[in-house]
């Protein structure tokens, strides 16, 4: 009898260092899917601020506008822009 609860307790042990270290992996994850996505993000948003910068220069001979639309998804970052004649 002593020899089971000696057991079980090792093994019940062993299973929540188990799902200790699962769940510091998951959130690892996260965190570096996060951060990739954040710096995608980043990147879109700086290009965006250098279109808008010299469209506006470009604007002032042109009356045109320009329309962006972004979508975010775990993998990808995707950037549309349209021109709009006024």
């Amino acid at each position: 009898m002593i020899l089971m609860r000696i057991m079980e307790k090792k093994r019940r042990a062993a299973l929540l260092n188990y799902a200790s270290r699962e769940r510091a992996v998951v959130k690892l994850q996260s965190l570096v899917r996060m951060w990739r996505i954040h710096w995608r993000y980043c990147q879109v948003l700086n290009a965006i601020y250098v279109i808008q910068c010299h469209w506006q220069c470009h604007n002032c001979q042109t009356c045109a506008s320009l329309r962006g639309h972004c979508v975010i998804t775990t993998t990808h970052l995707q950037f549309h822009i349209e021109i709009m004649n006024n």
